[in-house]
């Protein structure tokens, strides 16, 4: 084919100046969806595993086997977490590439619609602000309905599904996507050519999904098991983090789902469908029903996602041979999706913003995109001023002087802390305990632990997320722990443990630290009924149950998301306490005698006069009903030797290092320094909570007004600020996963002068049994910069 013949086919019917308008939004699409990685992590969760897949791809460490996660080899190339060993590559590659292409297929898709039509998809495309990684699960899609559309061009077909199969190994939700979207395609393929062709592009994928598994120097012995770990993780999310949408949103998208369900019978009713347009319609359905689960499993800030792929999906499934009225009812179906999704999109923001502000932040992110595309090395800049942020914030110097140059690990999850100068990280497979999600996951940390490539050293917090019990995630390793290490330092807030010297009684064919639990109680009690433990012995006692989901209870965690259970724990001392439990992960055993609520109190595994003892555990429904679940739970308690005592007074030193800073509840000092975390300024003490954040207050029982500031201090450096900041608070009442929103405020102290004082807030609330405040800072910039100070300060508690 002559070079003007490949122009020609390229342009399609386009004439030269609506090329030229195709080439030109192509452009500033993928331009304004770029997401420079600028992050240095310390303790979020979601900056950290995007810097742990930065540091095993330069391991060259074995997905699958040597780490466990549902992001692939390919994984760090979208990732938010700076690296100066990566961050070029990561730019050129991850966002300038990667996102051109996805803008190519996005707008070629679109413009195959008449003009209104068109108009509007492309408009969605730029107004719905499409969250995270949903862009890349959009272009999915549009690269497989484009290749529908002339199956019989092997290279369309090869090209689309290279597209799918290579960011298949970027996250593994898409290498599932691809399985339905590919079957159609082949299908398709050999019906418009030959079986043979079809074979033979089913061959050449398969090859390109190798040599992409080879290039992220992976054995292809090992992708199997990264496929079935990846399975295993994935089955485990909708139970484990289960989370209430923002009230409204379901019913918002439940009417999407009914114009896209009418769309869809549309497009396949009448005489001489072709049978392609089935297969279309299908994968489609597949394709929004997973968007579906993506937006509402962890409904809390995952919703958005569903809103923006819907809608900006909405004009993809089409007829060319739709005439009169029934045009007229699929332009009414395809128009009302993309409201209600404009809609939902905008109400179910963290911060809610005007559609002008919606309008002006694409519009930043345009103007900031080109500007990085003109001078790449600012990137760099960002990512050391960050990391020099990253670093005075979080030092621990004490510690890290105590540890050296031998290997280390954190629990539960701030991967972050350890990948700052001077320590050496050592990770268990699941290196964020919170995704450990059944008994599998966790034998497998166990083990490693326990092995001869089990580091010494651990840097451990005790919590959880989502009010769940907090030694639930992660729940042999914890048992490993309390057996074999023992505290030795504490600073800002972290435990360090170290290894003790192993006993040689109990070295056995099992290993050197083969488990001594024995069942002490096993009986089978329905939700309610308490379970008496007062009589136990002094050991440390674990509780493992199977707690099954019944018919009910699994189509409604197939349909929406799965019901959670709870736990309450009733000390001695007369104390409740009631978490939530994710069934999977409470087959493995988790403790639960002695009581253990914070970092704090696993000091007292150590100190039998300070341990508060278990009197009664109940098992209570979940929210939505009993009838999720089957009536009777199959329990046992297991009990093993509690850990050596350690010295009152050495205890106590621990303790007292471990304990961070009250809050003064005094007026709000400025200016302070930009490192993180709390910090003194004259008499008064604020926390510094750089955007994004997010922090966990303890509330009392009854009926309390809580006062207090909020604000932004100046940019580090220029003293300039650089883009709004969103501050959100919630509350969660004990026994609920619900959280009930208190405040919702946008700061743009750049533009508005008077939002440069602190803005003072109250809250009131009752809550009978107490609960949990949530205060959590986002930043709203173009560039999704960290360095603006948010804080919160002088909170005072009536």
């Amino acid at each position: 084919m002559s070079w003007r013949a490949r122009w020609d086919a390229l342009r399609g019917s386009a004439t030269g100046q609506e090329f030229a308008l195709q080439v030109l939004l192509m452009l500033v699409l993928a331009v304004s969806l770029t997401s420079p990685a600028t992050t240095v992590p310390t303790t979020a969760i979601d900056a950290g595993f995007c810097a742990a897949l930065n540091e095993l791809h330069l391991r060259g460490a074995r997905a699958g086997v040597e780490w466990i996660y549902t992001w692939g080899p390919w994984g760090w190339l979208q990732g938010v977490a700076f690296d100066e060993r990566t961050w070029f590559l990561r730019w050129l590659v991850g966002d300038v590439l990667v996102k051109l292409v996805c803008a190519i297929v996005l707008v070629r898709a679109a413009w195959r619609l008449p003009p209104l039509e068109r108009a509007l998809a492309i408009a969605a495309l730029f107004l719905l602000d499409v969250p995270g990684d949903a862009v890349l699960y959009l272009a999915v899609f549009a690269a497989f309905d484009l290749a529908l559309d002339r199956p019989e061009r092997g290279a369309r077909v090869l090209g689309a599904g290279a597209f799918v199969l290579l960011l298949g190994t970027v996250k593994f939700t898409f290498l599932l996507l691809s399985a339905p979207l590919l079957g159609v395609l082949l299908v398709a393929r050999a019906k418009a050519t030959s079986v043979r062709k079809a074979l033979a592009t089913a061959g050449a994928l398969a090859l390109v999904l190798a040599a992409a598994w080879i290039g992220a120097r992976q054995s292809l012995l090992d992708l199997p098991a990264w496929i079935a770990t990846s399975l295993r993780v994935s089955s485990g999310y909708d139970a484990a983090m289960s989370n209430e949408a923002p009230e409204g949103m379901l019913e918002l998208a439940l009417i999407a789902l009914a114009c896209v369900a009418a769309r869809v019978a549309l497009a396949l009713g009448g005489r001489g469908t072709p049978r392609v347009e089935y297969g279309r319609a299908a994968a489609y359905a597949a394709f929004v029903f997973l968007a579906f689960k993506q937006g509402f499993v962890r409904g809390a800030d995952h919703t958005p996602i569903f809103f923006a792929i819907t809608g900006c999906t909405a004009f993809l499934l089409r007829r060319e041979a739709e005439r009169g009225l029934r045009t007229a009812a699929s332009f009414g179906l395809r128009a009302s999706t993309l409201l209600v999704c404009f809609l939902g999109a905008l109400a179910s923001r963290p911060v809610p913003l005007p559609i002008s502000a919606q309008v002006g932040s694409r519009a930043t992110w345009t103007e900031t995109g080109f500007r990085i595309l003109a001078r790449p090395q600012w990137i760099l800049e960002e990512g050391h001023r960050e990391r020099e942020s990253a670093e005075k914030s979080w030092s621990l110097p004490v510690l890290q002087q105590r540890v050296g140059e031998a290997p280390i690990d954190v629990v539960p999850w701030q991967v972050g802390l350890l990948l700052l100068p001077g320590w050496n990280w050592q990770p268990r497979p699941v290196f964020q305990s919170y995704l450990t999600f059944d008994p599998e996951l966790q034998e497998r940390n166990a083990r490693f632990l326990d092995g001869p490539r089990g580091p010494d050293w651990m840097l451990f917090g005790l919590t959880s997320l989502d009010q769940r019990l907090p030694t639930l995630d992660d729940a042999l390793l914890l048992r490993s722990l309390a057996r074999d290490f023992e505290p030795v330092e504490a600073e800002r807030g972290f435990l360090l443990l170290g290894r003790r010297a192993l006993d040689p009684a109990r070295e056995s064919a099992a290993g050197p630290n083969a488990p001594e639990a024995r069942v002490v109680l096993e009986r089978r009690v329905r939700f309610g009924e308490g379970i008496d433990v007062s009589e136990l012995g002094p050991g440390l006692h674990s509780i493992a149950a199977e707690i099954r989901p019944s018919l009910t209870g699994r189509a409604r965690g197939f349909a929406l998301r799965s019901p959670q259970p709870w736990i309450e724990l009733h000390a001695r001392d007369g104390r409740v306490t009631r978490h939530a439990v994710v069934p999977g992960m409470l087959r493995a055993g988790a403790i639960v005698d002695p009581v253990l609520e914070s970092t704090a109190d696993w000091l007292t595994l150590h100190d039998v006069v300070a341990q508060r003892r278990l009197a009664r555990i109940v098992f209570l429904p979940p929210v939505a009903g009993p009838e999720l679940f089957e009536a009777e739970i199959d329990v046992r308690i297991l009990e093993e030797p509690l850990p050596p005592a350690i010295e009152p007074a050495r205890l106590a030193a621990i303790k007292k290092s471990l304990t961070t800073p009250g809050l003064d509840l005094v007026p709000f000092q400025s200016p302070l320094p930009l490192a993180g975390g709390v910090r003194r300024a004259g008499p008064g003490t604020v926390l510094l909570a750089h955007a994004p954040a997010r922090m966990r207050l303890r509330l009392p029982a009854g009926a309390h007004k809580l006062r207090g500031v909020f604000g932004v201090l100046p940019r580090a450096g220029d003293r300039g600020f650089s883009g709004p900041i969103g501050f959100r608070a919630f509350l969660i009442r004990t026994g609920s996963s619900n959280p009930e929103e208190q405040l919702a405020v946008r700061l743009d102290p750049h533009t508005i002068e008077a939002q440069r004082e602190p803005q003072p807030f109250e809250i009131e609330y009752v809550a009978p049994e107490g609960g949990e405040l949530v205060l959590k800072t986002l930043s709203l910039a173009p560039d999704g910069a960290v360095l603006e100070g948010a804080y919160w300060g002088n909170l005072k508690l009536d």
